[in-house]
């Protein structure tokens, strides 16, 4: 009951540790040329990931040194534990409409109908985030009563894994075409590399939340679709962050593409 939190906890802070690097590489390269709304979003996703971190360290703390030899403590909720879910379904919602937003700017017409799908998407698995979150909050006689709500988690992580498929796919799609369309070799390599970021953005936050759903499923009343929860929230500031340093990468591959 309590390893699977214990190995949440530690890979959290792997993935945190990454997003410090990545933080302070995008406030070297990019914090004199982005605009406002750019810098306000990746400074308030790193703000957020410093408050959730502490929240899971707290309630890891609390599972294997602070109520230990207490057996109850398996079988009940810590006060941090509904603010993690919060947190972690606002900043994939934050990270999904960031990539809703660079589809519609990407392609007019059909880019712009998928974004708003993605958005829509995102916001009733954002909402059904904070429905769970509430009771969650309030299972403090066991954990077994989170059987009964299996409609609310299961359409949070159904459709937060099916908008991560959609945002992969969406951009593949646009990336491809882009592709095909370019005429200089410089060119047709940075979007291959592009396309190759996408996927394996898409399918790395896509998995994890599968992996979560799957594991509350078949084991609703254990922790082990909790080392997922752990996760997941630290993947998408990864993936927003190395998606805009990625710029820099993409410029740098450009030049040494020119003959």
């Amino acid at each position: 009951m309590a390893g699977p939190t214990l190995i949440g906890c530690a890979i959290n802070w792997f993935l945190f540790g990454a997003l410090v690097v990545q933080v302070y590489d995008y406030h070297t390269l990019f914090s004199k040329k982005d605009r406002t709304a750019i810098l306000a979003l990746v400074y308030s996703v790193f703000f957020i990931e410093i408050i959730q971190t502490a929240l899971v360290t707290d309630s890891v703390w609390d599972y294997v040194v602070r109520q230990w030899g207490t057996p109850a403590t398996l079988t009940t909720c810590p006060s941090t534990a509904a603010p993690i879910v919060v947190f972690n379904t606002t900043i994939a919602a934050i990270v999904q409409s960031f990539f809703a937003w660079r589809i519609a700017a990407l392609r007019k017409g059909t880019g712009q109908v998928a974004a708003i799908c993605i958005f829509l998407i995102s916001l009733v698995a954002w909402v059904s985030g904070l429905i769970f979150a509430d009771h969650y909050r309030d299972l403090g006689e066991g954990l077994d009563k989170i059987i009964g709500l299996f409609p609310v988690v299961i359409t949070w992580l159904a459709l937060s894994f099916s908008c991560d498929c959609l945002i992969a796919v969406v951009m593949v799609y646009i990336l491809s075409e882009a592709r095909n369309a370019a005429e200089l070799v410089q060119t047709k390599v940075v979007v291959k590399h592009l396309i190759i970021h996408a996927i394996e953005s898409g399918v790395a936050t896509a998995i994890v939340a599968a992996l979560q759903l799957a594991f509350f499923l078949t084991m609703p009343t254990n922790l082990l679709h909790i080392s997922q929860l752990y996760i997941l929230g630290r993947l998408y500031s990864n993936v927003l962050l190395a998606s805009l340093n990625g710029r820099h990468r993409m410029r740098t591959l450009s030049d040494d593409s020119t003959p």
